[in-house]
């Protein structure tokens, strides 16, 4: 039998029980009206497979963007450049232009001098042709950026089956792209001359790359030798020989550090035929043909 308690007032037992209550109802308007902040999840590194799909998805989109560039820069150069009259501009007579030029250049050997820009080349093509700067005939000359005009050919006065190519020059920010090598049509010349007018800048070394990878044949002309040779005149202990020795080992070193076995180096003066290398270059030239 359970003890007996006194009952306490029934006044305090209704209180008490709408205490209870209200604090209840304040608890569930509480949860209700503010709910908990959910948790972070936790970090997932991503997986290997993401990263490799990624990564390859980037590749891709690089290499279609270059080809895009090239083919624009392509159009833009050929469209762009040549000059025909209002009368001519259908899209049939720039074809049949095209075709008539591709005709005539397979009739002959042709020789592309290429290099970077303000290298020499088309002082150099006008002393393989025999002439001079001011005479008349002679090539006019461009410097910087103002040398993006179409490419000109000449006929070889010791040959008259090989046209000599003057090309623009090469810029450091085509090689990224492509572009030089669609932009000059590169791959439809028969034998190469690159020029460089100082050290062998990576413009150079990629034109000797694509050659290469084209399996085609260069003569390497390092143009102004007049000029270096002047300057460095003035140090003690000068000499000639050892020092154009040095050069020819220097350049010598760099074609073959990129797979050139045996790289033929001339040091010449276009300015100063008689001097140098410009001999040795004409010959080793006639050789090949």
């Amino acid at each position: 039998m359970a003890a007996w308690r006194p009952r306490g007032d029934w006044r305090t037992e209704r209180a008490g029980t709408a205490l209870q209550r209200g604090w209840e109802a304040g608890r569930h308007w509480q949860r209700c009206t503010m709910p908990p902040q959910p948790l972070p999840p936790p970090f997932r590194a991503p997986s290997r497979l993401i990263v490799a799909r990624c990564r390859r998805a980037t590749e891709m989109m690089m290499f279609f963007y270059e080809i895009f560039v090239s083919l624009k820069n392509s159009i833009s150069y050929y469209f762009g450049s040549v000059q025909v009259e209002p009368t001519q501009c259908s899209p049939r007579r720039k074809v049949s232009l095209r075709k008539s030029l591709t005709l005539t250049r397979k009739q002959y050997i042709n020789v592309a001098v290429t290099g970077p820009v303000n290298s020499g080349k088309s002082t150099l093509v006008d002393a393989m042709r025999g002439i001079n700067e001011e005479e008349e005939g002679a090539e006019p000359r461009a410097t910087g950026a103002s040398c993006k005009g179409l490419p000109q050919s000449y006929i070889y006065p010791g040959n008259n089956r090989i046209l000599l190519w003057d090309l623009p020059g090469i810029e450091a920010s085509e090689i990224k792209q492509h572009a030089y090598v669609e932009k000059v049509d590169l791959r439809s010349y028969d034998f190469f001359i690159l020029t460089s007018s100082g050290r062998m800048d990576d413009e150079v070394l990629y034109l000797a790359k694509e050659i290469a990878r084209m399996a085609k044949s260069f003569l390497f002309a390092r143009t102004k030798i007049d000029v270096y040779v002047s300057e460095t005149q003035q140090q003690h202990n000068f000499n000639q020989g050892d020092l154009l020795r040095e050069i020819r080992k220097h350049f010598s070193k760099k074609l073959q550090a990129i797979g050139i076995h045996f790289p033929h180096v001339f040091l010449l003066s276009a300015l100063e035929p008689d001097k140098f290398d410009f001999q040795d270059f004409i010959e080793a030239f006639n050789s090949r043909f």
